[in-house]
C-alpha cells in the first residue's frame, strides 16, 4: 500500500475523518520517512525532495509555492497548495490593521496620556486598489464594500466579474489608478511581474495620506521607499504582515514609526502556528483541514488550465474534503498526467 507522510508538526491536527479518508489509499505515518513517503503533508526542504525516490504527490498546508517555484522541485511530483484556506482570516487581518491605522489606534496605544491626536482618516466612501483578485482579494474587496469603499482589483485576467469589485484591471493598467487610491492593498502571490512593483516611484504617485497595507507577498513593496514616505508625512499609514527581507533588519526605520503596524506573517493561520498559539488552536486547525485546497491548475504564471510545468500552484476550484483528497489521489498516481486531470474533474 502507498505511503503518506503528514510531517510531525502538522500530525496532531489531522482530524479523525481525514485519516479515515486517506487510510482507503495510504498506510499514514506521523513520522519522517521521505525516502519511503509517496505522499506527503507539509513543506520539505527541496533538499529533502531531492532524497525522496518514491514521491509522487506534496500537499502544503500553506497558500503560496514560493520556496518550489526557482527550480530544483522534482519532475513528475504533482504539488498541491492550500489555496482557498486562508482568505477569510487574512482578509480579517488586512481589515484590522488598515481600520487601526485610520482610527491612529497604533498612536493612541503607544501615548501615555490622554490627548487628542488630530482628525482620522475616514475609510467610508474612499476608494481601494487592491492587487490581487483571487480567494483573498475577493474576500477583502467584499469585506470593504461593507464599508462603502469603492473597489478596484488588480488581476491577470480582468473577465469575467468577479463578486465585491466595482472594477477589475490588468496589472499594467494600475499605475493610472494609483493618484486616486485611498487604499492600496497587497494580496497577490510572488511573482516576477509583481515583485517590486511598489517602489518609490509608485508610492509617490498615492495621494495624499493614503493607507498602504500588504498581507500577499513582502517583496510586492519596497519597504525602505515606504518608510520615507511616511517618514514624509505624504502616506498616512502602512501595516504589513510580510516584508523583504522577512522579518526586516531590527535597525530598519518601520520599526519605530508610529503611523506603521508590523505583524510577522501571522495573518493567515497554518498548522504551524496553530500548534504554538493557543487561540488558533483546534478550531483553526480544523478549519484548514477541511478547506484543503483544490486540485491546481499547472504553471505559476502562464494562466493555462494545462501546460507542461512540472508542478502547479495555480488553483481551479475548491472541493470539499474527501471529495478533493480522493481527486487529487487519481491526479498524482495515474500514469499519464493529462488524463489524471482530467479523470480529477470527472469526479469518482
Amino acid at each position: 500500500m502507498r505511503e503518506l507522510m503528514i510531517e510531525a508538526e502538522y500530525a496532531p491536527f489531522a482530524p479523525d475523518w481525514f485519516l479515515e479518508t486517506a487510510s482507503r489509499w495510504f498506510t499514514v505515518q506521523k513520522t519522517p520517512c521521505l525516502q519511503t513517503a509517496e505522499a506527503v503533508i507539509g513543506e520539505p526542504t527541496l533538499e529533502a525532495l531531492q532524497n525522496a525516490p518514491r514521491l509522487r504527490w506534496l500537499q502544503m498546508t500553506w497558500a503560496g509555492a514560493d520556496r518550489y517555484l526557482h527550480g530544483g522541485f522534482p519532475r513528475g511530483v504533482l504539488l498541491t497548495t492550500a489555496s482557498g484556506a486562508f482568505g477569510e482570516t487574512i482578509a480579517e487581518h488586512a481589515i484590522g490593521m488598515l481600520l487601526s491605522l485610520c482610527r491612529r489606534l497604533p498612536s493612541y496605544a503607544r501615548q501615555k496620556s490622554w490627548n487628542d491626536l488630530g482628525s482620522e482618516r475616514r475609510v467610508a466612501g474612499g476608494t481601494a486598489l487592491i492587487f490581487g483578485a483571487g480567494d483573498l482579494g475577493g474576500c477583502i474587496a467584499r469585506r470593504l464594500q461593507a464599508f462603502g469603499v469603492k473597489t478596484f482589483g488588480v488581476c491577470r485576467r480582468t473577465s469575467p466579474d468577479r463578486p465585491g469589485f466595482d472594477r477589475l484591471v490588468r496589472l499594467d493598467e494600475a499605475e493610472t489608478l494609483l493618484p486616486a487610491a485611498d487604499f492600496v492593498l497587497g494580496a497577490m502571490p510572488q511573482s516576477p511581474e509583481t515583485a517590486g512593483w511598489l517602489r518609490a516611484e509608485r508610492l509617490a504617485l498615492l495621494p495624499q495620506d493614503a493607507v498602504v497595507v500588504n498581507v500577499g507577498r513582502g517583496s510586492f513593496l519596497d519597504a525602505d521607499a515606504l518608510a520615507r514616505e511616511l517618514q514624509s508625512g505624504h502616506l498616512f499609514g502602512a501595516g504589513l504582515d510580510v516584508t523583504d527581507p522577512e522579518p526586516l533588519p531590527a535597525p530598519h526605520p518601520l520599526w519605530s514609526l508610529p503611523n506603521c503596524i508590523l505583524t510577522p506573517h501571522v495573518a493567515g493561520v497554518s498548522f504551524g502556528t496553530c500548534r504554538r498559539r493557543r487561540n488558533a488552536s483546534g478550531a483553526s486547525a480544523r478549519r484548514i483541514w477541511s478547506a484543503m485546497p483544490p486540485v491546481s491548475r499547472c504553471g505559476t504564471s502562464c494562466g493555462r488550465s494545462r501546460c507542461d510545468g512540472p508542478l502547479c500552484a495555480q488553483p481551479d476550484r475548491a472541493y470539499a474534503s474527501g471529495q478533493y483528497f480522493y481527486r487529487a489521489a487519481r491526479m498524482a498516481f495515474r500514469p499519464v498526467a493529462g488524463r489524471a486531470y482530467a479523470a480529477a474533474h470527472r469526479g469518482p
